[in-house]
């Protein structure tokens, strides 16, 4: 079971991950995924996120021919940095390294890279002023709704949404903003949108550890990188693909502009966005059981908003503010990488992403109003900005995937193969409650190959 406040604090961007460790990826070309003498054939992977990239170099150390066809016009997915704003690389999709038992962790060491300590500090603003994490605990309502947080293994009741959960559970007008920073944004979504079965299920097989890291001079980008580094050349960019044709011996693949790709088996690892909207055509067609399950998965807009400052008016060593307005959470992402920059990143999902994403010109000053709500004036130290709106990017069409109510076993359909031909691997397909994670990204990477070696 999780210890107390640790369910509350992790992020969900299985003990299968334990057996991972550097020395055993290090083995891999030792083992047998895939039977060489019978599949000579060519491995097609739709997308060069993590789950794509993890899932051609397995293939690779097998002899197995890839080629990895990527929409857009790098390689990463949600794993993306900014360069030149600042001294360092700033992580505009996932942040940090979340769990010390998890198959990204192992390939995190296993690149040689250094960690640095991640800031501890939380601030709460409510009942009229910022408080920290000691003066919340201070205050009965909030730890009525940390005690509520804390208690999800224990939930028998319908599949509700967190915030309905709440209501029903007498939590305070004065604190129902942290909860939906807690339960919803950290999820990618709202309190009102998650369901309680889904963070019961996460709660409940979560295996991979409670501690975060960040690294200390590198971006994710730059493990990966390093890591996958025998399939970077097998990267097609710029590759938009649009139907999969599996009806005849071999699966056909047709990109936007006509161009078609031969393969022996396909590996599609889009974000459940693209396959939501119906970008990718299948022959013969999706399954109406299918289709359904796609639809029961939640993927929200989601918006990072990079805001840099010529001064420091936040507190040394903090880690996250909460706000009480549309913004949930201002993270100070330049603590423990930079003692002359001054950057805090605005992290965004659910409905208040729906709606500062309609904002336009008006959405920074929005967010600089809520700073100054909160430490009196501070915009004035404003000095630039980027934005990362996710569901506006047309390959992606969102931010993390997440339970709503009702979603079931929607998750085990999406990853199901057709015909042991086509197969399913992305944070959205993992079935055991790493959804909306690197690692559980990469695990679904090694689920799809080892059911390419037994069909």
């Amino acid at each position: 079971m999780m210890n107390r406040r640790k369910f509350i604090s992790q992020s969900t961007l299985s003990a299968i991950s334990l057996l991972w460790l550097p020395q055993f990826i290090a083995s891999c070309k030792k083992t047998t995924l895939l039977d060489d003498a019978k599949f000579p054939g060519k491995v097609i992977i739709v997308g060069a996120g993590v789950s794509g990239m993890y899932a051609a170099h397995l293939l690779k150390l097998q002899g197995v021919e890839v080629q990895i066809l990527e929409a857009g016009d790098y390689y990463g997915g949600r794993i993306k940095s900014l360069k030149d704003f600042a001294s360092f690389d700033i992580e505009l999709g996932a942040e940090k390294i979340r769990g010390e038992h998890s198959m990204f962790y192992d390939l995190a060491k296993s690149t040689g890279y250094s960690f640095i300590e991640t800031p501890q500090q939380n601030f709460y603003y409510f009942n009229g002023n910022l408080k920290s994490q000691t003066e919340a605990e201070e205050n009965t309502f909030f730890n009525v709704m940390t005690q509520l947080a804390d208690s999800f293994d224990a939930y028998t009741g319908a599949d509700t949404d967190a915030a309905s959960y709440a209501d029903s559970n007498g939590i305070s007008i004065n604190v129902e903003h942290i909860w939906n920073a807690i339960i919803g944004n950290k999820r990618g979504t709202s309190a009102n949108r998650i369901g309680m079965f889904g963070l019961r299920s996460e709660w409940e097989k979560w295996t991979s550890g409670h501690l975060e890291f960040l690294l200390k001079d590198k971006s994710l980008n730059d493990i990966i990188e390093k890591a996958f580094a025998n399939i970077i050349d097998d990267i097609q960019l710029n590759t938009v693909v649009q139907s999969i044709d599996f009806s005849g011996g071999k699966t056909l693949l047709t990109d936007a502009i006509g161009n078609t790709y031969e393969a022996d088996k396909v590996i599609v690892t889009v974000p459940i966005g693209v396959l939501q909207q119906n970008l990718i055509s299948f022959t013969p067609a999706l399954s109406e059981s299918k289709l359904l399950a796609i639809s029961r998965i939640g993927f929200d807009k989601g918006l990072k908003i990079i805001l840099r400052f010529n001064t420091k008016f936040w507190s040394d060593n903090t880690s996250t503010i909460f706000g009480s307005g549309y913004v949930p959470e201002f993270r100070a992402i330049s603590e423990g990488r930079s003692s002359d920059e001054f950057l805090l990143a605005a992290i965004v999902m659910g409905e208040n992403a729906d709606y500062l994403s309609t904002l336009g010109d008006g959405l920074i000053p929005t967010v600089l109003n809520e700073l100054d709500f909160i430490f009196d004036n501070v915009s004035q130290f404003y000095i630039g900005h980027h934005i990362e709106d996710w569901g506006a990017q047309p390959n992606f069409r969102g931010a993390i995937s997440y339970d709503k109510p009702g979603t079931g076993k929607a998750r085990e359909t999406i990853a199901s193969n057709l015909g042991g031909k086509v197969f399913f691997a992305g944070e959205a397909t993992h079935t055991a409650s790493h959804h909306g994670t690197i690692q559980g990204a990469m695990e679904t990477a090694l689920r799809a190959i080892t059911e390419m070696a037994i069909v």
